[in-house]
């Protein structure tokens, strides 16, 4: 049972730092992408109800338009992140960035289908691979100490 334990923390850590990855490779690749003018056309904030033990949040939803070349594009990806929160300010501060009508810099990868509105990784991205690495440290240190603790003690109380 504990090596079942053992191994579900370690794949559980591999998917969240590749995830997080992810996210951080797209941030550094993205440095070298194209740069066009794109058009805000709707941007408002949805309010998610929770289900179970999720709490509700709230999202931005923040439509753009722009063109490349001669086909014209419309995308709603913000950041590399997902833009949504329990605190409503902070989803509120991203939603007003962007206003419907204004002008803004969208950038562009080869696929044009994939732009972003701001560059650079976010602590979510940060936070994922953060929390990978410690649930390794905590499988493959951690864990396997305490078994071996315990089993010591009982050991000396039989």
């Amino acid at each position: 049972m504990k090596k079942y334990i053992q191994f579900f923390l370690i794949g559980l850590s591999a998917l969240l730092i590749g995830q997080g990855g992810l996210i951080l490779y797209h941030c550094y690749k993205s440095a070298h992408w194209s740069i066009v003018s794109g058009t805000i056309v709707s941007s408002s904030i949805s309010h998610h109800i929770g289900y179970g033990k999720t709490a509700p949040y709230d999202s931005s939803d923040i439509t753009y338009r722009y063109q490349v070349g001669s086909s014209s594009y419309i995308n709603d990806i913000v950041m590399f992140a997902p833009a949504s929160s329990s605190a409503t300010s902070k989803v509120r501060q991203i939603t007003d960035r962007y206003p419907v009508g204004r002008q803004v810099t969208v950038y562009v990868p080869s696929n044009p289908q994939k732009s972003v509105l701001e560059l650079g990784a976010t602590g979510y991205s940060w936070t994922k691979v953060v929390w990978g690495i410690l649930l390794i440290a905590v499988a493959i240190i951690i864990f396997p100490i305490r078994c071996k603790i315990k089993g010591k003690i009982s050991v000396r109380i039989n």
